[in-house]
């Protein structure tokens, strides 16, 4: 980071847009579930629960702007010279990497609900789409890659489901349209870390959705 140029203003903003812990802001009458536990439904239905939480609909524009600020040579990290792109790719993989870890870890939970992660599902959608944002393609790969997530998550009853669904669909058709991986690098290995993280630490993927009792 010492040799990359830095606008640390727009530095700031990213990491602030993309640090900021809002698991940790949901209200009591919100609780972390898996995706086949009784309160989330054992099916597609889950989605619906989960998707009235509001406060999570910030994630996907927060994510949004905040890689876009961090990935964008217009914004945090200027453009550099070839030899250095490498270093720069690095950079913003780092610190996309370390906001998807805080994400993940950063949730509050009742005494009640099991040990478990965040699944970063709408986080990184946003953060798919601000890598992917450069080319009328690369929107197309974004849109597909979520579509083919979200089939995935459905089909196999499990959020693993959507990261590597979305690795999939984010590879394959982003190879044929975009004329390389080297675009596809940075939004798949982010969408690959929360599976490694997962099974590191050995927890379930949980979601927030609205407690009944």
């Amino acid at each position: 980071m010492a040799n990359l140029p830095i606008n640390w203003t727009y530095m700031g903003e990213a990491m602030g847009l993309l640090l900021f812990p809002l698991g940790l802001t949901l209200g009591k009458k919100i609780s972390w579930k898996g995706f086949t536990s009784s309160t989330a439904g054992n099916d597609f239905s889950c989605w619906s629960p989960w998707m009235t939480v509001p406060t999570l609909w910030l994630d996907v524009p927060r994510a949004y702007l905040g890689a876009m600020l961090l990935s964008n040579p217009d914004f945090a990290l200027p453009a550099v010279a070839a030899k250095d792109a490498s270093v720069r790719n690095l950079a913003v993989l780092g610190l996309l990497g370390l906001a998807v870890l805080v994400q993940m870890f950063a949730l509050r939970k009742r005494e009640d609900d099991d040990e478990a992660v965040a699944a970063p599902i709408s986080f990184l959608v946003g953060v798919l789409f601000a890598l992917m944002s450069g080319s009328s393609q690369g929107l197309m790969v974004a849109v597909f890659a979520t579509v083919v997530a979200m089939a995935c998550a459905s089909g196999v009853r499990s959020w693993h489901g959507f990261f590597l669904g979305g690795i999939i669909g984010l590879v394959l058709p982003g190879y044929l349209l975009l004329g390389g991986l080297e675009p596809l690098l940075t939004p798949a290995l982010l969408l690959f870390q929360p599976v490694i993280l997962n099974l590191v630490f050995r927890r379930e993927f949980v979601v927030p959705v609205r407690r009944t009792e």
